[in-house]
């Protein structure tokens, strides 16, 4: 009994530290995390088959294994000189190890507390993000640095005219989809920490640097993700305030030259926050919104995968295919930029919409129990903040994929894994300590 106590407490330890140093040492915070999941099913007492959620996942794994059986033994693009069918197996590795990670951490994700700690070590340990990306953009730091022999390897690249701050990234779009997942469980620890003015100060601060440098990415992604985070912590009537100050951002952007004072503010804004994130945005035009290039990928995808929409036509196939039937002269797509395009080219709509069902679920569930559940204020403000931080993920992968990099995976199925948490929970747990 001692032993398996131990073997509990050393476990969530593991986690804990494995959250820790997801952000800053990717390898060591995912084997520790791995480790911890492991101790946790060999110390863990019910059957996690009995699971309801965790039953739903078996079946879409054997989908997805149909799939790559079927690819294989069709030999499905064999006419493809630079695509191979292990490819196909080896995407298998970005799905089914994360239904284990759903399945084996909800442990260490039952209480607010253990919750709210992993918002706060997630935070600390992504305070290295901040700093290198800051360093990056403003004192030219360039990598990649490597440590351990390539163990550990921060991506800090020189940032061209049209791209924004990465940090520790491979690119803006990842920072900035970290970043703005970490905003909400920040802004839940400002309104946990409320009472205390000296903890209130350092969040706000934090608050305050991290939404720079989420708008320093320049990553629209990003910015749009966090922004739909405010309303689920604070209440929909913050959405009214998010309204007002874009209405007033637009007013003054197409309106700047007629009045001489938004003329004069727009240029302070300018100054202050970088030009290519601007850019992006004179692009946006609704009158021509189908003529985008982003919206014709949509299209041209749905309609390369409709030529195999049982089974797929087998995972990082498609930028390969897309360059043969469309030939595009000016950019080359690597994905399809939108996750539920992207399994369904690799694995078909079934295996895609099972995936997409169970997440939706969740979430929809999360939210019911969030909304009529027995909460008090600051266990609300803490399951509010985790909803939010699993809603940015899923929204940022609607219009791009930066849930290939790992860190963005693992804490996302984490995210649904504590939801899941939330969603049995039977009511008002143990007091949560400021």
């Amino acid at each position: 009994m001692t032993s398996n106590i131990n073997l509990k407490k050393l476990s969530e330890r593991l986690f804990f530290s494995g959250i820790f140093l997801l952000a800053s040492t990717l390898s060591i915070g995912v084997f520790l995390i791995l480790v911890a999941s492991i101790i946790s099913l060999f110390c863990r007492k019910e059957n996690p088959f009995k699971d309801n959620w965790t039953i739903f996942l078996i079946p879409t794994s054997i989908v997805m294994l149909i799939s790559c059986l079927y690819q294989t033994f069709s030999q499905i693009n064999k006419e493809l000189i630079e695509w191979n069918i292990s490819l196909t197996w080896i995407g298998l590795l970005n799905w089914i190890p994360f239904f284990y990670l759903f399945i084996s951490t909800k442990d260490f994700l039952k209480t607010n507390e253990q919750r709210l700690k992993v918002s706060l070590l997630l935070l600390l340990g992504s305070i290295p993000v901040l700093v290198t990306g800051f360093g990056q953009y403003y004192l030219n730091w360039q990598g990649p640095i490597s440590f351990l022999k390539g163990l550990i390897i921060w991506y800090m690249k020189p940032i061209e005219p049209h791209l924004g701050l990465s940090a520790l990234f491979s690119n803006q779009n990842y920072a900035g989809t970290w970043m703005s997942l970490i905003w909400p469980l920040l802004l839940g620890l400002y309104f946990v920490n409320k009472d205390n003015i000296y903890k209130s100060i350092i969040n706000l601060l934090f608050i305050f640097l991290l939404t720079f440098a989420i708008i320093l990415t320049t990553s629209r992604n990003a910015l749009i993700s966090f922004l739909f985070s405010i309303p689920i912590v604070l209440g929909f009537k913050s959405l009214l305030i998010i309204l007002t100050i874009l209405i007033f951002l637009i007013f003054l952007f197409y309106f700047q030259t007629i009045f001489l004072l938004s003329e004069e503010l727009f240029s302070l804004i300018t100054n202050i926050f970088p030009q290519q994130f601007f850019d992006k945005f004179k692009k946006f035009n609704l009158i021509n919104i189908l003529e985008y290039r982003r919206i014709n990928l949509w299209k041209e995808s749905i309609s390369l995968i409709s030529t195999k929409p049982l089974f797929g036509i087998g995972a990082a196939a498609f930028p390969i295919l897309y360059q043969i039937y469309y030939q595009p002269e000016d950019y080359t797509e690597q994905h399809t930029h939108n996750l539920f395009l992207e399994i369904s080219a690799g694995y078909g709509f079934i295996a895609s919409t099972m995936i997409f069902l169970f997440i939706f679920t969740i979430i929809f569930c999360a939210w019911r129990k969030i909304s009529g559940g027995k909460f008090s204020s600051k266990e609300l403000i803490i399951n509010k903040s985790w909803l939010a931080s699993s809603v940015v993920v899923l929204i940022s992968q609607m219009n791009d994929i930066t849930y290939y990099d790992a860190r963005i995976s693992v804490m996302f199925w984490i995210f649904l894994s504590g939801l899941r948490n939330i969603i049995i929970s039977k009511g008002i747990e143990k007091k949560l300590d400021n």
